[in-house]
């Protein structure tokens, strides 16, 4: 059997702690990972811009209630081709984004059955990349 000398063995148990803390440090990191929701609304050919702003501003209000997203704001495209607002919410949980519109019935139960009064609707999920 191989002996190590104390100045060793320490050495070892100094790398031991320097692998764990750096995997610690990236899980830690990883838990920290930020999250934004963009979600577009193109208005109608019926529909106003103010209809889809009032409509709109109620979700932003649930979603902001439900303590899931640090920011939740409402945006009107200014400029280019479509006619669209947009929901912009932050957020470091995953499972936030997921729940997102089960939040929205459970405060508009009717939801589902509402016409829309939107032409078209898409949602980006864009993940953080911490750059120090």
């Amino acid at each position: 059997m191989k002996r190590f000398s104390l100045l060793t063995m320490l050495s070892l148990v100094i790398l031991a702690i320097g692998v764990i803390a750096g995997r610690a440090s990236i899980v830690s990191e990883a838990q920290e990972t930020n999250y934004i929701v963009i979600e577009e609304f193109e208005l109608g050919p019926d529909q106003t811009i103010n209809e889809g702003i009032e409509r709109l501003s109620e979700w932003v209000r649930i979603i902001r209630d439900t303590g899931k997203h640090s920011s939740v704001r409402l945006f009107l495209h200014e400029w280019g081709p479509e006619t669209a607002i947009y929901i912009v919410s932050e957020t470091s949980d995953w499972s936030a984004i997921g729940t997102l519109f089960a939040d929205l019935l459970a405060e508009i139960p009717n939801l589902a059955d509402q016409k829309w009064g939107f032409a078209g609707h898409s949602d980006n999920i864009l993940t953080e990349i911490p750059v120090e």
